[in-house]
């Protein structure tokens, strides 16, 4: 898996899947909202390599009466009425120390060590336990890179 570039925007308007890949996992799982999501996940289970260009525009809907929970448009309708907005912008020593964890994830499935999980959980924040579990589930480094990346956004 290529660990960069890497960004946190993995929704439908800047996704694309391979016919393939999408027919192995068996197209969108069926959700009521945040298909896209689910998708992104999914492809990272199955272990399909996820690529993202910084050089690719994508323009969606502006729409700020949302159609579903917990999507981007209630994130537009809050913007809207914000007066005043604080956008969170990772900096650099930021992402250097999320690639660094990222690259410890991924030595961890070649060679699994608990030292290994300690040090992703003394550099997240995140209870051991709750690692132990996300490593147990997963036979692949992307979903935990993904568990992890939006645990750290939640930061």
């Amino acid at each position: 898996m290529d660990l960069l570039p890497r960004h946190a925007h993995n929704s439908g308007p800047n996704m694309a899947v391979r016919k393939d890949v999408y027919d192995l996992i068996g197209g969108i799982p069926p959700k009521g909202y945040l298909e896209d999501i689910a998708l992104y996940d999914a492809v990272c289970k199955f272990g399909g390599y996820i690529r993202h260009c910084p050089d690719i525009i994508v323009l969606t809907s502006d729409r700020t009466v949302a159609r579903a929970p917990k999507v981007f448009g209630n994130d537009l309708k809050t913007w809207s009425d914000a007066e005043k907005i604080s956008l969170k912008v990772e900096g650099l020593e930021r992402l250097r120390a999320k690639f660094r964890l990222f690259e410890a994830i991924c030595n961890y499935y070649d060679r699994p060590t608990e030292r290994a999980v300690s040090y992703i959980g003394d550099n997240t924040g995140i209870p051991i336990k709750k690692l132990r579990k996300c490593f147990e589930k997963a036979s692949l480094a992307g979903p935990v890179i993904n568990f992890i990346d939006r645990e750290l956004d939640c930061t």
